[in-house]
């Protein structure tokens, strides 16, 4: 593990290069001078590389004196490891890992892991900065959209500049909501793990997270409005499920429709057929109802997110998560 107290000459490698010379979790610090106003985190999952990119891209600004920092700001790079195990960027979480995601509350099952996770807790709250900003992918298409495990209004007024909508649930045992006890903090998730639009957007957005924090000089527009997603439920399957993709019922415990990821956050009218289940119980959501074996929204007032057709997400994680929604105007 590297805790660097300054940013590299290697970080004139290319991306890929630069993060085999990392070769596991690292922490990078500006400037030692003071503690870190800002702590950005990415690749908390190896296979969501977009705050991967727009951080080595904002490192070598920095180090070409293109950028200039009024205050020291950290980076982590978190699981190092499951980003370069071939494919590259391809790999959530290796076998010998639990998902890095869920063990920061309670600690995970092997102890090199824990190890990390424990010099990553020191780090921020050691540093004590003012704001922490994971950075995510989806692995459906999604617009970009941050999740706050707090309501809080500075959070807010900054995901104004960045997002349209903001999702509001504590999410136990993240990365973010462990640094929610010591600083302000969010996911900024950038949109789906393989799209060159969900690189930019990252890196667009850490330039405006660096202005809004004063860490670096310019000028940014504040948004009028926002969408904030409260009452978060998941959608998963039981084990064991059976289930496809298609636009006819193919006798499956769950049959769903194709690009069922073009729902997320879209107000859908009521009796959208989102697919079939052929084995009773096996759907369950307050916004869902079960007519005659079609899977349905009710009347409710919500939006889908994150519903993904990525079959690995779907049997370990979940299918995808429904909110209810208020816009808020500034």
């Amino acid at each position: 593990m590297k805790i660097l107290k300054e940013i590299p000459e290697e970080v004139n490698k290319k991306p890929i290069d630069f993060l085999k010379w990392l070769g596991d979790t690292s922490i990078i610090k500006t400037s030692e001078e003071e503690n870190s106003e800002v702590i950005i985190s990415c690749l908390v999952h190896g296979m969501e590389p977009s705050g991967y990119y727009a951080t080595h891209k904002f490192l070598k600004k920095i180090k070409h004196e293109e950028i200039r920092l009024k205050k020291p700001v950290s980076f982590i790079f978190v699981n190092v490891k499951a980003a370069l195990k071939k494919p590259y960027f391809t790999h959530r979480f290796l076998k010998d890992q639990m998902d890095m995601n869920r063990i920061w509350v309670d600690t995970g099952e092997f102890e090199r892991q824990n190890f990390k996770v424990f010099k990553i807790k020191e780090h921020i709250i050691n540093e004590k900065p003012k704001l922490l900003v994971d950075f995510h992918n989806t692995s459906a298409k999604n617009p970009a959209f941050i999740v706050s495990p707090t309501n809080n209004l500075n959070t807010i007024k900054l995901a104004s500049t960045l997002v349209k909508n903001v999702i509001q649930i504590e999410w136990l045992g993240t990365l973010a909501k462990f640094a929610s006890n010591y600083c302000d903090s969010f996911v900024l998730e950038c949109g789906k793990y393989n799209s060159k639009k969900s690189h930019e957007m990252a890196y667009e957005a850490l330039e405006k997270i660096m202005i809004y924090q004063d860490v670096m000089d310019g000028k940014i527009n504040l948004g009028t409005e926002i969408l904030i997603s409260k009452n978060t439920q998941k959608i998963t399957l039981p084990d064991y499920t059976s289930f496809n993709f298609s636009k006819q019922n193919t006798g499956e415990d769950i049959v769903l429709m194709p690009g069922i990821e073009n729902y997320n956050f879209k107000e859908l009218k009521t009796g959208t057929i989102i697919g079939w289940e052929n084995k009773k119980g096996t759907i369950k959501s307050d916004f869902l109802e079960v007519k005659d074996g079609m899977i349905m929204t009710t009347d409710k007032e919500f939006m889908f997110n994150m519903l993904t057709d990525n079959t690995n997400i779907i049997r370990s994680d979940v299918l995808g998560y429904t909110t209810v929604f208020q816009k808020i105007r500034f």
